[in-house]
C-alpha cells in the first residue's frame, strides 16, 4: 500500500552539494523521490546519486 509521501517529489534544483545534503537530510523521510536538477548533476556528477542513496530511502529521478 502506498502512502501519501510516495507521491511527493522534491526537486533538488540547487547549485551546491552542501545545499542538497541539507534538503536530503531534512526531507528524506517525508518524500517519495528526489529529482536531481541539471546544474547540481553537472557540478557533482554521479557522486550526488550515491549521496542520496546513502542518506535516504527515497527514489531518485534525473
Amino acid at each position: 500500500m502506498q502512502r501519501a509521501k510516495d507521491y511527493i517529489i522534491f526537486s533538488l534544483d540547487v547549485s551546491s552539494v552542501g545545499d542538497a545534503r541539507h534538503y536530503i537530510g531534512l526531507l528524506s523521510e517525508h518524500v517519495g523521490m528526489f529529482k536531481v536538477g541539471l546544474e547540481l548533476f553537472i557540478r557533482s556528477g554521479p557522486e550526488i546519486i550515491k549521496m542520496i542513496k546513502d542518506m535516504s530511502p527515497a527514489g531518485i529521478f534525473l
